[in-house]
């Protein structure tokens, strides 16, 4: 049975519809406040020297505005996180053998 879940979004103060399913995702499976997920992935897609040159060569002026997870987080920023509070990558496909999860 699917539950709707919003991952804290709404009860943190954010409206709206917007792409921010990786903070929601991790929210949820983590059971950490969305606010903090949120927060930390803003702070890490800040401080990530390679994704800030490439949002100010495309951005200009603007490039700041568009380092928040509402508009989604690379999965470099979203990997590191995860890694760090002992989470691990598991592949449940590989080319030629299909899916291996039911």
């Amino acid at each position: 049975m699917w539950l709707a879940d919003d991952g804290g979004r709404a009860a943190a103060g954010f409206t709206g519809h917007t792409g921010d399913c990786v903070v929601r995702a991790i929210a949820i499976a983590s059971e950490t406040p969305y606010a903090e997920v949120y927060r930390a992935l803003h702070e890490a897609t800040l401080a990530d020297d390679c994704l800030r040159r490439r949002r100010e060569r495309r951005y200009a002026s603007r490039a700041r505005a568009h380092a928040t997870p509402r508009a989604g987080v690379h999965r470099r920023v979203y990997d590191r996180y995860l890694i760090e509070r002992g989470w691990s990558w598991t592949p449940t496909m590989q080319v030629g053998h299909g899916c291996t999860v039911q």
